[in-house]
């Protein structure tokens, strides 16, 4: 069976890893930090510099590299680009085909601008020819992700080429969860589209948790209630339908209402004054079935 080398044994490394191990795959870790390593090495596991690593056994590469910024304003993405060059020079020297999973966080349009050149370039070779690349995000909770990746919501395979899709999506076939296959590009967009989604709907029950509070209102009895009582909370489909503004007889007007309460009385409601701006600047959407109020 070819082994499995996850690229960085932080948390998504080392969930993806051992979950992986766990189901009977041979698994390698690989990291610049020793500290990590040491610690796998503890617990039985195979943990080298990548400047060690058997190429030869490889046949997938999970890269889980941290996107953080760094103090001196280096890109996110460095460690990535770095990862991919130290795996691309990997496979220069292997005699058959290997598929890189990137797990790594990504803006749209990294993969396809910038991690697959940079891998064909280091490894002297075709891309969906030589070797495969795969867009495959970790939805992973850092208390919890080890129990995540175990029990996952759904697996993503943003794939280049189909042989590379099916390698990565039977890995993960025995969790159970539901797959999506689409492109490396659709992948990144899900990911980040679901990292700002959480954030923004974090920011949207701060702001009227800070309404609530100016008005004398008890913010939890507020929002606990929104939770249970809008649509958007519980149905996992509503308005999802993309290209197709909020229309009917109460969103429309509910949220210029609302909008305009604030302006008249000075509250803040930035989300709500930009959800309007966001529906309005859409004028009749395209012909798509969208949901009314």
């Amino acid at each position: 069976m070819p082994e499995l080398l996850v690229v960085g044994a932080g948390t998504v490394g080392r969930a993806t890893g051992l979950g992986l191990a766990a189901r009977g795959h041979p698994v390698a870790f690989a990291d610049v930090d020793d500290r990590p390593l040491g610690a796998l090495r503890a617990a039985g596991h195979r943990a080298t510099a990548p400047a060690d690593v058997a190429w030869a056994d490889v046949g997938v590469v999970f890269v889980c590299v941290s996107t953080r910024a760094a103090d001196d304003g280096t890109s996110p993405f460095a460690g990535v680009l770095d990862a991919v060059d130290v795996v691309g020079a990997g496979l220069r020297g292997s005699s058959h085909r290997v598929t890189v999973a990137i797990r790594s966080t990504l803006t749209p349009g990294t993969t396809g601008e910038l991690l697959g050149p940079c891998l064909e370039r280091a490894a002297s070779g075709e891309l969906g020819v030589d070797f495969g690349l795969v867009v495959n995000p970790e939805f992973l909770r850092a208390a919890t992700a080890a129990q995540d990746f175990e029990r996952p919501w759904a697996t993503v395979v943003g794939a280049a080429d189909d042989q590379s899709g099916d390698a990565i999506a039977a890995l993960y076939q025995p969790f159970g969860a539901p797959l999506v296959r689409c492109t490396p590009l659709e992948a990144e967009l899900i990911k980040m589209g679901s990292n700002c989604f959480n954030a923004l709907k974090i920011s949207y029950f701060n702001e009227l948790h800070a309404l609530a509070q100016r008005l004398g209102a008890d913010s939890t009895v507020v929002n606990q209630s929104i939770a249970v009582t809008a649509e958007g909370m519980w149905n996992p489909a509503y308005g999802t339908v993309g290209g197709t503004p909020f229309r009917g007889p109460c969103l429309p007007q509910d949220v210029e209402s609302m909008a305009r309460a604030g302006r008249d009385q000075g509250w803040e409601q930035r989300l709500i004054e930009a959800t309007l701006a966001v529906n309005q600047a859409m004028g009749d959407g395209d012909d798509r079935p969208g949901r009314p109020a």
